[in-house]
């Protein structure tokens, strides 16, 4: 499944035996991506900031929320611990003032770093 956000409304599909999930964000929510040429579309798409899309799985999987679950998820912990810049993730995170998201966030940031 590709997953993605929209502004617009969401949406469910599947086409050539591939399934798209397009989720709802609010306007001040939607960015951190960068421009990404596709050649097989021949145009670019938008791909998330490593950070944004961590943000991103976060908020919109709230039942990922204790040391359990998320160790359960099976992050590669080096990849985070050797590409995640915390100052941008912290600043996404601030965009969503939501306290439960930044526990989920806290917890998984303690599971890859400190084990």
């Amino acid at each position: 499944m590709t997953t993605s956000v929209t502004t617009k409304r969401p949406l469910r599909l599947e086409m050539a035996g591939h399934k798209y999930s397009y989720s709802f964000i609010r306007k001040g929510l939607f960015g951190g991506y960068n421009l990404v040429e596709a050649s097989n579309y021949k145009r670019k798409i938008r791909i998330a900031d490593f950070e944004k899309a961590i943000v991103d799985f976060f908020y919109f999987h709230p039942e990922y929320n204790t040391n359990k679950t998320i160790s359960e998820l099976r992050f590669s912990e080096p990849q985070i611990r050797d590409h995640l810049n915390t100052d941008r993730l912290y600043r996404f995170l601030d965009d969503y003032s939501n306290n439960a998201l930044n526990a989920r966030i806290e917890h998984m940031l303690k599971i890859c770093f400190h084990g």
